[in-house]
């Protein structure tokens, strides 16, 4: 299974997004738990990638945070990210 990069995408009136690309299903979930469980004091969204009994397919997925969150903890959670993923497939 590939590894996806988790990164911030900016959309206009919208928070700030985490977002990842998936190159199939599971990496779609896995990727989705990672991101939920990383920002779970932030309301992670699924905004981008989420069409209903889809959620989880292979594409572009992004999670909108509806919680105030500074830069320098964006940028510390969005590399935990990579970590926790590693983790959760091991």
């Amino acid at each position: 299974m590939n590894k996806p990069r988790f990164y911030l995408h900016e959309l206009p009136d919208k928070g700030p997004i985490v977002a990842f690309e998936a190159a199939t299903r599971d990496e779609a979930l896995a990727a989705g738990v990672v991101v939920q469980q990383v920002f779970r004091n932030y309301s992670a969204f699924h905004q981008i990638g989420s069409i209903p009994d889809f959620d989880n397919q292979a594409s572009f997925h992004g999670w909108e945070l509806w919680r105030p969150i500074d830069d320098e903890t964006l940028q510390r959670l969005l590399a935990e990210c990579e970590v926790a993923y590693e983790k959760y497939l091991s």
